[in-house]
């Protein structure tokens, strides 16, 4: 599974969002309430390790827009219907394009900062 691409987020019901079709994960990319303003670049995605690199919890892909805001999506599945939070559990394990976050200070989290290999692997729903 990959981030979205720019082209894919589209803006409707005051939320920005792009849909997921892989086989067994269906669901949707969501970033909250916003004015509309054109989706410029993507930022980073930020993971949060558990077990190593072979699972943790994607805690956001970060987009930035036109208007200088920035835009945190959150993936939630298809049967999700009322939008709960939950943890989204994946593996960045072999993935070449995730780096230690510069400067973290405590706690390490791990981002990636190119679209294009901002990939991981899921593996389960936690709430």
């Amino acid at each position: 599974m990959a981030a979205p691409t720019i082209t894919e987020i589209r803006f409707a019901n005051n939320r920005y969002q792009a849909e997921t079709q892989l086989n067994g994960w269906e669901g949707y990319w969501v970033a909250g309430n916003r004015s509309c303003s054109q989706v410029k670049s993507f930022v980073n995605g930020l993971f949060h390790p558990r077990h190593g690199l072979k699972e943790g919890e994607l805690v956001s892909l970060t987009y930035r827009l036109d208007n200088g805001d920035d835009i945190d999506f959150r993936w939630y599945a298809k049967s999700n219907t009322s939008l709960d939070e939950m943890n989204f559990v994946v593996s960045i394990d072999g993935m070449s394009g995730w780096q230690p976050e510069a400067g973290a200070i405590g706690a390490q989290f791990y981002e990636c900062t190119t679209l294009s290999q901002c990939r991981f692997y899921p593996i389960k729903i936690d709430r």
